[in-house]
């Protein structure tokens, strides 16, 4: 019964789909011309911190509880001591593995609501939608257009998550024909976001300029100022979370390369933390923190800043292969800038080939959006 209950839940978010067209229309082209739309959202509205409470979090686990079963069942203890976890596999097949997982790990059936729902990915923060909160307090969602990766080709399920997510959640969703992976906007809750120049990049069919970029985003999500900065040269994703996490609304750790590190990226790096740090939040300069970047090992990058934040408890990847004095002065970094929340290192070592970590795999449900409609079709 809650599987029919799901796709009728799909069945209206793709007529939600046919309604939305008509009411923010967007003009596609192959050429330089801009598309057009029109603006949905009441004003003002805000994107809520990262760091801020959470009513509960999805977790895509369609390919964790395959192949890194381990690390979802870790996960899901860990998680859902601070918030109700939802994870989203792609069939009943996935949720018995998921649930095996649980069980070899000795982690409680119920710790864990899993939601039958077919995904491309495992990446939903970059597929998945941006929540803001309105004036009133209520919230609503933010979908952007998905390209992430396109040379793997396109990837329509991911696409349309954030849709049926809406339907489910009883909340407006209103699109933004913006070309935005959510890893690559980091923000601080007050009108500062942080996106790596790749922003640029994944747009230049649209011919906007970074003033263009910040105007459009102070539109949609209330964003003061749009700093674009380098991204981490030969890192894949190109995205601003692989190197930079705010913490709170005027502190942001920002990762360091070491020496051994070839002068473009070292160079690259200094110059976001430049960026990052000529902001002014309140009347005053943006903190900016420092911790160690692992050089690249078979050129991949393990990241610290890739962190997923949660009701006090921040999760930190760890590295078996990285020193422990790095890691433990990347720790304690996080234990001084958050003294009253708990800091886990999580061994990411499954996750460095994918070019993805906590950060990508999750999302939070805002403190005032009621996840009561979702928990619906969970089983």
């Amino acid at each position: 019964m809650k599987l029919q209950l799901l796709f009728v839940a799909i069945l209206a978010s793709l007529a939600s789909i046919s309604a939305q067209v008509e009411q923010a229309p967007v003009k596609k082209s192959n050429g330089g011309a801009r598309d057009s739309f029109a603006r949905s959202l009441p004003l003002p509205i805000r994107i809520p911190g990262e760091f801020g409470k959470l009513s509960a979090v999805l977790l895509s686990a369609n390919e964790l509880v395959h192949f890194h079963p381990e690390l979802f069942a870790s996960l899901v203890k860990t998680i859902s001591d601070r918030a109700p976890v939802i994870a989203i596999v792609g069939g009943p097949e996935q949720m018995l593995d998921g649930r095996e997982a649980l069980e070899d790990a000795g982690v409680e059936r119920d710790r864990v609501h899993f939601l039958v729902h077919p995904l491309d990915s495992m990446w939903i923060r970059d597929f998945g939608p941006i929540f803001i909160r309105r004036s009133d307090g209520t919230g609503s969602i933010v979908d952007t257009y998905y390209s992430a990766r396109d040379e793997l080709g396109p990837r329509p399920l991911d696409d349309q998550f954030p849709l049926v997510l809406a339907n489910a959640l009883g909340l407006q969703c209103s699109y933004v024909p913006i070309a935005l992976e959510g890893g690559n906007l980091v923000h601080n809750g007050n009108g500062l976001g942080v996106s790596s120049l790749k922003l640029l990049d994944r747009n230049r069919f649209r011919n906007f300029s970074g003033e263009e970029f910040t105007g459009l985003m102070n539109t949609y999500f209330s964003l003061k100022t749009l700093t674009l900065v380098p991204s981490i040269p030969g890192e894949q994703t190109g995205h601003a979370d692989m190197f930079a996490t705010f913490v709170d609304s005027k502190n942001v750790v920002i990762a360091q390369a070491l020496p051994e590190e070839t002068a473009e990226v070292r160079s690259h790096i200094e110059r976001a933390a430049q960026l990052v740090g000529e902001q002014i939040v309140d009347g005053l300069p943006v903190q900016v923190h420092r911790i160690p970047l692992p050089p690249r090992k078979d050129g991949m990058w393990r990241s610290y800043t890739n962190v997923f934040y949660v009701n006090g408890l921040l999760l930190v990847p760890s590295y078996s292969d990285v020193d422990p004095a790095l890691e433990r002065a990347v720790m304690d970094t996080y234990r001084r800038l958050l003294p009253k929340w708990e800091v886990v290192p999580v061994l990411a070592d499954d996750l460095i080939e994918t070019g993805g970590f906590l950060h990508c795999l999750t999302l939070g449900i805002p403190h005032f959006v009621d996840p009561a409609g979702l928990l619906e079709f969970t089983e």
